[in-house]
């Protein structure tokens, strides 16, 4: 049982990753959690490498890090995306998420010292919030303006 469950979870990563470039269709909530669970389970494993060891670790392995968290981040968005049109929520909203965070955190960060409790509290409550939303919303069931739900 658990070994199919970690297959299903890694089996959907990957089909999650070839959608790299997939902007117009669906994504559904368990393809976004089991995303989340593989780059949560990556991030950490990584963790070690980027606080202990970064003055000696080489630089290829920082390279093949950094290229990795580039492939993340497309990935995440396009994700993110397909998650909103699960929704039937247009996907030019998470433009608008990024522009509205990406402001407020800017303010707060020039009014103070650059990393105060404040700004952090508001740039990481806003990433919690959508992520919650993104996570538990149920998508429109049927056909939405998006297309057909994601079939597994």
């Amino acid at each position: 049982k658990a070994l199919s469950v970690i297959y299903n979870i890694f089996t959907s990563f990957i089909s999650t990753c070839k959608n790299i470039i997939d902007f117009k269709n669906r994504a559904d909530r368990k393809q976004y959690i089991y995303y989340l669970i593989v780059q949560i389970i990556f991030n950490i494993s990584l963790y070690p490498i980027h606080t202990l060891y970064l003055s000696k670790t080489p630089y290829f392995i920082l390279y093949f890090i950094l290229v990795v968290q580039v492939i993340f981040a497309l990935v995440s968005l396009s994700l993110n995306i397909r998650r909103l049109h699960d929704i039937n929520i247009s996907g030019w909203w998470y433009l608008f998420y990024i522009i509205i965070t990406s402001l407020i955190y800017f303010y707060f960060v020039g009014k103070d010292d650059g990393f105060s409790i404040r700004t952090k509290v508001i740039a990481y409550g806003t990433f919690v919030f959508m992520e919650l939303f993104l996570t538990f919303t149920k998508g429109t069931e049927g056909e939405n303006r998006y297309g057909e739900p994601p079939q597994y």
